[in-house]
């Protein structure tokens, strides 16, 4: 039904997060449910697409990416005038990982899986599309520029103190509204871990491999001809 406008690349549903004693997984899940037909810019956790939409972006999932396809293949798609949708029908059950929290991060951390983020902030740029990328990661982003204040800061309060003392400020001022929003003690104090986590993560990933993905040949080895 959704397919016969030819404007529609893609169709995803809503994803049934099982893992809800890890934060990590369970933050992620609320942008992966709608309760109406939405246009969203990617279809995490995966969806159905038209070939023809495919063959015009010349590739289906980035092979030099840790993580990010579907956002980088998203913005492809909607760079070249195509839609996307996620609907209100159940469409993967997902049980993700029942380890703690932060062992999930330093985990997705060795894997290499967050480095993902800056690899799509860096291809967005050279394609075009970065004001997208810079919304879809702008926690990060306010991390990493935060991060940077804090450090200019630091290294100027022997001249002055004036902006330590504000950046200071401004952080605990920050912590307690995102206690008073939580209302968990424990759910901030991972969301401030698990964004500076990310941030760095994905500055790291910016200057990581990000060669073109239309260049990738695999290595096929023949076993049997005929």
């Amino acid at each position: 039904l959704f397919f016969n406008e030819s404007k529609v690349a893609g169709v995803g549903g809503n994803i049934i997060e099982m893992s809800k004693g890890n934060l990590a997984f369970h933050v992620k899940s609320r942008s992966l449910h709608v309760d109406s037909v939405m246009q969203v810019a990617q279809l995490g956790m995966g969806g159905l697409y038209k070939r023809e939409a495919i063959t015009k972006v010349g590739y289906f999932s980035n092979p030099f990416f840790y993580s990010y396809e579907e956002y980088d293949i998203g913005q492809e798609l909607l760079q070249k005038g195509y839609k996307l949708l996620r609907i209100p029908e159940k469409m993967i059950v997902h049980y993700g990982d029942e380890n703690p929290s932060i062992e999930t991060l330093c985990r997705k951390t060795r894997s290499r899986y967050l480095f993902g983020a800056g690899q799509f902030l860096r291809r967005s740029i050279s394609r075009m599309h970065s004001i997208n990328a810079i919304i879809e990661l702008r926690i990060y982003v306010a991390t990493l520029i935060w991060l940077l204040t804090g450090i200019i800061s630091i290294s100027l309060v022997q001249w002055s103190d004036y902006l330590f003392r504000a950046y200071a400020s401004s952080s605990l001022l920050f912590t307690t509204l995102l206690l008073i929003r939580k209302k968990d003690a424990g759910r901030a104090m991972f969301s401030i871990a698990s964004w500076n986590f990310q941030a760095i993560c994905m500055l790291i990933g910016f200057f990581a491999r990000n060669k073109d993905p239309i260049e990738f040949r695999p290595k096929v080895n023949l076993i049997q001809n005929g």
